[in-house]
């Protein structure tokens, strides 16, 4: 289970069995927020340090497929998103259609990769995993939405980028090596990231304290 679901189920599977339909989409809008607004800066964090973290992490011979770090990371967030719509689906017991995306993913996954890894290895499998994640969310998303819509904050995810970039030019220009730098990098860079957001007004009072609420369950 996704750490969303983790948080997010037992909570909207008691609003819904009390039939708080209103505040159970607004469960599901501000989830979703909050986990992209760590999601965002991640992917930009982790596609300018790939290189830097498998120097530091691994050994020489790994370090040449820096480029998988950031197409696996983002097909993590496909994935975590995923788990929003996901649980809408379990929520009204929608077992069969979980089922059949499942197998339907899992067929489509493992085509990509006789097609792709025989041709560029392990980039390949990289790149199937981020295609099936990508169609997996997609599928689910419509699905989900049919049965339950809700508003996604498409405002904050645009204001989310906008304080990504800069963050990662920083990160870029540090370009640090070893445990040590990387760390103290990461800190400048979540301070950069959260002061922008700030500036940028990406959340209201009622969302800093649904966010308190939800830390609390």
């Amino acid at each position: 289970m996704s750490p969303i679901s983790t948080i997010l189920f037992p909570a909207i599977s008691n609003l819904y069995e009390n039939n708080k339909m209103q505040e159970l989409k607004m469960h599901l809008k501000y989830s979703l927020k909050f986990y992209l607004m760590f999601a965002i800066p991640s992917l930009f964090g982790l596609a300018i340090l790939s290189k830097s973290l498998l120097a530091t992490l691994t050994t020489s011979e790994f370090v040449s497929a820096y480029l998988v770090v950031p197409i696996v990371a983002l097909a993590a967030i496909l994935f975590n998103c995923r788990s929003v719509f996901f649980d809408v689906l379990m929520l009204l017991k929608r077992t069969k259609t979980i089922g059949l995306i499942y197998s339907i993913a899992a067929l489509f996954n493992l085509i990509l990769n006789i097609i792709l890894v025989p041709i560029i290895g392990i980039l390949g499998a990289a790149i199937s995993t981020l295609l099936t994640f990508l169609i997996f969310a997609v599928v689910v998303g419509i699905l989900s939405f049919r049965e339950m819509p809700f508003e996604i904050d498409f405002k904050f995810i645009s204001k989310s980028i906008i304080a990504s970039i800069p963050m990662a030019f920083v990160v870029w220009k540090l370009n640090p090596y070893g445990a040590v730098n990387i760390l103290i990098v990461i800190g400048i860079a979540a301070l950069i990231y959260f002061g922008i957001l700030v500036l940028l007004r990406g959340f209201t009072e009622d969302e800093y304290g649904f966010l308190k609420g939800m830390l609390r369950v």
